[in-house]
C-alpha cells in the first residue's frame, strides 16, 4: 500500500496528534466499515452522500477515473473512491488535522490516497474526471469553532466551488455536491448553468429541521 501525504514544512503528524489525543477520537460505523475521526473532524453521518459505500453505481462513478475529494473530512468518500477502483484519488481539506485522519483511514482500509491540505483548489495540479465535495452548506454565521464545519456565511465557499471547480474537471468529467436549501437554490441553479455545467442529476432530501438538502452531479460541457 502506498500512501502520499503534502503537508506544509512546519506541519509535525506528532503536534496533530497532541492536538487530538487517543481518548478524545471516536470510532464509527459507516457503511459497514470502521473509521477513526479525530478530534476536531467532521464524522460521517446516514445521510452523509450518496456516493459513499461500495455499490455498482459507485463501482461505475469511480472506476478507472481520477478523483478530488475536496474537504475530505476523515477521508471516507476518497477511500470509497480508492475501493471502487479509481485510478488515483487525491484527497484535501484546509483542516490539518482532516488530513492526517484521512491518511490513518486509508493506511487502515490499505487504499492508495494522495493527501494535501489545501484551501479549496490552491495548489492543486491538474484535471480530474470526478470531482466530490459536500462543504458547509448552512447560510448562517460563524459563532462558535464546531460551527466551521457545518456553517458557510454567505455560501462563499460553495460558490467558489461552483466557480472554480469547473476548470479542475476534464472535459465531460463531473462534480457532486449538495446545498442546503434556505431559499438560495434558485440562485445557485442559475450560477451552475452560467458557469457551464449540464446538470445531469438533481435529487431533493427533505429534512424537518434544517431545510431540503439538493444533491447535484454536474457534467462539465
Amino acid at each position: 500500500m502506498m500512501m502520499a501525504m503534502r503537508m506544509p514544512a512546519e506541519s509535525h503528524l506528532e503536534d496533530i496528534y497532541e492536538e487530538a489525543p487517543a481518548e478524545r477520537n471516536r470510532e464509527v460505523l459507516y457503511r459497514g466499515l470502521a473509521w477513526t475521526v479525530l478530534r476536531g473532524v467532521f464524522a460521517p453521518y446516514p445521510t452523509f452522500g450518496s456516493n459513499t459505500g461500495i455499490t455498482p453505481k459507485n463501482r461505475e462513478m469511480y472506476e478507472g477515473k481520477t478523483v478530488l475529494d475536496l474537504g475530505c473530512g476523515s477521508g471516507v468518500r476518497g477511500i470509497i473512491a480508492a475501493m471502487s477502483g479509481a485510478e488515483h484519488v487525491l484527497a484535501t481539506d484546509i483542516n490539518r488535522t482532516a488530513c492526517v485522519n484521512t491518511a490513518m483511514n486509508a493506511e487502515r482500509h490499505g487504499m492508495s490516497v494522495s493527501v494535501l491540505q489545501a484551501d479549496m483548489f490552491a495548489g492543486i495540479g491538474g484535471t480530474f474526471d470526478t470531482i466530490v465535495s459536500y462543504l458547509p452548506s448552512r447560510d448562517a454565521p460563524i459563532d462558535s469553532p464546531e460551527q466551521i464545519a457545518t456553517h458557510d456565511p454567505g455560501l462563499r465557499l460553495n460558490k467558489r466551488l461552483i466557480d472554480e471547480g469547473r476548470d479542475y474537471l476534464k472535459p465531460g468529467g463531473t462534480l457532486h455536491t449538495s446545498f442546503l436549501d434556505q431559499g438560495g437554490i434558485a440562485d445557485m441553479k442559475d450560477r451552475i448553468v452560467a458557469r457551464g455545467y449540464e446538470i445531469e442529476s438533481h435529487k431533493v432530501r427533505p429534512h424537518e429541521t434544517t431545510g431540503d438538502w439538493h444533491f447535484f452531479s454536474l457534467r462539465a460541457e
